[in-house]
């Protein structure tokens, strides 16, 4: 759980820091998404 939040703080993270180079005249952001995130593979490790 903790990566996919990480994850998606990371992508919206940079999302804001670029969005102003997207955005159109109605001020909306037509083309950039955020999707699919997901884990793949989890392996638990043992101490």
């Amino acid at each position: 759980m903790e990566s996919i939040v990480g994850v998606s703080m990371a992508l919206n993270t940079i999302w804001d820091m670029v969005k102003y180079l997207e955005k159109d005249v109605n001020g909306q952001y037509p083309t950039t998404r955020i999707e699919n995130i997901r884990v793949i593979k989890k392996i638990k490790k043992t101490l």
